[in-house]
C-alpha cells in the first residue's frame, strides 16, 4: 500500500456519500451501508478463487475496493469494515478499527459507530456471513 491509509477519504468516497447530511443517525448509518452494497458485486469463494482472494486479503484501501467493485462471500468482513470507516469518514465521523477474532468470526467496532453498525446487524446479516 505504500504508505497510504487503508481508509482514506478520497473523492470517491467523499462524492458517494455527499448526498448524506448531519447529524448522522441509525438510519442515515444504514444508508451508507446500502450505498456501499449498491456499488458492490458478492463474488463466490470457492476453489477456484481462493488464490486471488489470499493475495488481496487485508491488502486493498477503501478506494480500491469501490473501484474494483467486488467482495468475496464469506472472506470479505475486513474489506466491508474498512469501506464503511472510509465512508464514515468522509463525513467527518470519528471512528476506530479493531480487529477481533472469536472462534473463527470476524467482528468489527468502530467507536461511536460500533453500537449502531451492530443494531443494524450489516455483518450478521451480511452477504459476507
Amino acid at each position: 500500500m505504500n504508505g497510504i491509509s487503508q481508509i482514506e477519504v478520497t473523492r470517491e468516497m467523499a462524492s458517494l456519500v455527499s448526498d448524506i447530511q448531519k447529524p448522522i443517525n441509525q438510519g442515515k448509518l444504514v444508508a451508507i451501508r446500502d450505498k456501499m452494497y449498491s456499488k458492490l458485486e458478492i463474488r463466490n469463494y470457492n476453489d477456484s478463487t481462493a488464490e486471488h482472494e489470499k493475495s488481496i486479503r487485508w491488502k486493498r484501501t477503501a478506494t480500491q475496493i469501490l473501484s474494483d467493485g467486488y467482495v468475496y462471500k464469506g472472506k470479505s468482513c475486513t474489506d466491508l469494515a474498512v469501506l464503511f470507516i472510509s465512508l464514515c469518514n468522509a463525513l467527518g465521523l470519528e471512528t476506530r478499527f479493531v480487529k477481533l477474532r472469536k472462534n473463527g468470526m470476524c467482528t468489527l467496532l468502530s467507536s461511536k459507530v460500533c453500537r449502531i453498525w451492530s443494531g443494524i446487524k450489516s455483518y450478521r446479516n451480511s452477504p459476507s456471513s
